[in-house]
């Protein structure tokens, strides 16, 4: 048998493609989707048994008795055509290279554990929006990659429920679009195709017809209202990706009836919303890209530190493995050099407040970590009740917070940003938004960290490349402004009232973004009604720390020494009494200057407290005098 011929020619498929993967045990479950498959449904089907385990001889002799679709082992050269089922063959893998899918014989060294993810990913990468990955058995160690790495590309995935199948629960929810019973895979195949042909979400234009845009920026009105945050500028592709998926989970037929749900429903709304903020993510993404970074720019970050500390900012971190990445390459590089006075401070943000949640968690499933070498994970992880527990050394040098980068003020005196994979969801104009907002927020000679897909070449006069392939860049030394927001129109964003959003969950950086950005340029924090900070803006390392133990954001705990008992009396008086108070200037341990602090009031806002910090130079007569 032939096992080494490209299957597929690099032409554009304009229909869906399904990859189902399975095992031998799961035949039954294989025969029974498969007999349900309409003839004529216009789609193409991929089936690949797991090479892990024992497979089905003859699987294409085997499926023809249940289906009159054709059923073709992949031997020869051929084209992937629609109303067609093929085998890939035992024994052998499917890849993507150079833009095509091609078998790969197993041999004794091959790996096996990374099958599904190596067969997923391959049909991702090349069919995009058009695929569709369908998994009917769970192995602790494969898939969950797999199907990532295609929903990322713009694929939908789907679970189908059995005695071997993945558990629906949190965790494979952040990868499975759908699950489903057997006997119900066709007709969600069908739903997910027709949802998609509707919404255009094959498509990756950015343009659309007026009253397609029309509908879209309805959509996109409703979540302003509920949020606060506007999706305008986000990649309209990926909208309606994400909108098709909830008009299939909902049963809506047109987007029009969707839209009439999404106004009636707050939880709906929530559901959306979250679809929007695709979190995909991994540790070491691009393990090669990782070992440069640490490399080369990590050491010219310990010979040029300021203060003695380093930081960094991980922008759009999502469920935290890539600020933790960042953590450990560090530590091990300090340690390797002899440098453990060194500080790093790893601000990391996000959007979405559930991946913040999981993030500050520090818990992760054996499916997260399988990418990480058994060195790392004996150093850094804890197992303990099968999942792995990242240890508090690499914990304590993250801080987690909920951050717009579209609209929220960047954080101050960074020295590398790593901002992985998420310039690719934002339209041009967006993009140089952001990518000034880098700059602002970077020290002289400081370095920005892209994704593979990702660059700032149409921002020349901000960032020069340093390493092309890795998309590593330094800042340019220029005349430094705060970057301009993309401005909204002017009559629609007036219509947005403060007692409008007061009805929803609060959108507490653009309270506090909002105030200083129109008063205040220094280092704050917003607090609730139990002291817990819910928002840092600026650059708060003079005045606040990270508590030892369990990780806290009360004020309190995190306040140095000298700020808490004025802090707290002041609190309490600002919250009974409803006006502002300002704190005294207090000399700081080791530190050559006067802090204080002023607490805002806020009667739009009760629950809440703006804290704004200052410092004063001390002078070299108050050092002699003290």
């Amino acid at each position: 048998m032939k096992t080494n011929e490209t299957i597929e020619k690099g032409k554009k498929t304009h229909f869906q493609v399904t990859a189902i993967g399975t095992s031998g045990a799961e035949i039954d479950i294989l025969k029974n989707i498969v007999s349900d498959l309409a003839l004529d449904s216009g789609r193409a089907y991929l089936i690949f048994e797991n090479l892990s385990s024992p497979q089905t001889k003859n699987l294409a002799d085997e499926l023809t008795l249940h289906t009159p679709i054709p059923v073709i082992e992949i031997v020869h050269h051929i084209d992937i055509q629609p109303n067609h089922i093929y085998i890939v063959p035992e024994n052998n893998f499917l890849i993507h290279e150079e833009g095509i899918l091609k078998l790969q014989s197993k041999n004794r060294i091959s790996k096996t554990d990374n099958s599904f993810d190596v067969f997923f990913e391959a049909v991702g990468q090349t069919y995009k929006a058009y695929a569709i990955g369908v998994i009917l058995t769970w192995f602790p160690l494969d898939g969950s990659v797999g199907l990532k790495k295609l929903k990322e590309a713009g694929g939908s995935t789907i679970a189908v429920h059995s005695k071997r199948g993945i558990i629906q629960n949190k965790e494979t929810s952040e990868y499975i679009d759908y699950f489903t019973a057997p006997h119900e895979t066709a007709h969600k195949l069908l739903q997910i195709h027709e949802s998609n042909l509707i919404t255009h979400s094959y498509e990756e234009k950015e343009e659309a017809t007026p009253s397609e845009q029309e509908l879209l920026d309805q959509i996109i009105e409703i979540l302003l209202l509920k949020t606060g945050t506007d999706f305008k500028h986000y990649k309209h592709s990926t909208l309606r990706r994400r909108i098709a998926k909830r008009m299939v989970d909902n049963k809506q037929e047109t987007v029009e009836k969707y839209i009439d749900l999404l106004r009636s429903s707050p939880k709906e709304q929530d559901l959306l919303f979250d679809d929007f903020l695709i979190s995909v993510t991994y540790f070491f993404r691009d393990q090669e890209t990782y070992d440069n970074l640490c490399k080369t720019t990590i050491p010219f970050l310990v010979e040029n530190i300021f203060n003695n500390t380093i930081r960094i900012w991980s922008a759009g971190c999502a469920t935290g493995e890539e600020a933790y990445s960042l953590a450990i390459c560090i530590h091990e590089y300090l340690e390797e050099i002899n440098r453990s006075d060194i500080r790093v401070q790893i601000i990391a943000s996000d959007l979405s407040e559930k991946c913040i949640t999981k993030a500050r968690s520090a818990i992760y499933t054996v499916q997260d970590i399988k990418n990480i070498n058994e060195k790392r994970l004996a150093k850094y992880f804890t197992k303990r009740d099968n999942s792995f527990h990242i240890n508090k050394i690499i914990r304590d040098m993250c801080v987690f917070a909920v951050h717009d980068l579209t609209k929220d003020a960047p954080f101050a005196k960074i020295d590398l940003v790593s901002c992985r994979n998420v310039l690719i969801y934002f339209d041009t104009d967006l993009q140089k938004q952001v990518l000034a907002s880098f700059h602002y927020s970077l020290r002289t000679n400081g370095y920005l960290f892209l994704g593979k897909s990702e660059w700032a070449h149409h921002v020349p006069h901000l960032f020069s490349a340093v390493d092309k392939l890795d998309k590593i860049y330094i800042r340019n030394t220029i005349a430094s402004l705060q970057p301009k927001k993309i401005s909204h129109n002017d009559d629609y964003y007036n219509t947005l009232k403060i007692n409008e959003l007061a009805e929803t969950k609060q959108d507490y950086s653009s309270i506090t973004s909002d105030i200083l950005l129109d008063h205040f340029s220094a280092a704050a924090v917003l607090i609730n009604q139990d002291f817990e900070i819910v928002h840092f803006h600026g650059d708060t390392s003079p005045f606040l720390r990270l508590a030892s133990g369990k990780p806290s954001f009360n004020i309190l705990s995190m306040a140095h020494d000298e700020l808490v008992f004025q802090l707290r009396n002041y609190i309490l008086r600002a919250k009974n009494e409803k006006k502002n108070f300002s704190g005294e200037f207090l000399a700081s341990k080791r530190q050559p200057f006067l802090n204080s602090f002023e607490i805002i009031f806020l009667p739009s806002h009760p629950e809440l407290l703006l804290i704004i910090f200052y410092q004063n130079s001390i002078s070299s007569k108050d050092i002699m005098d003290g």
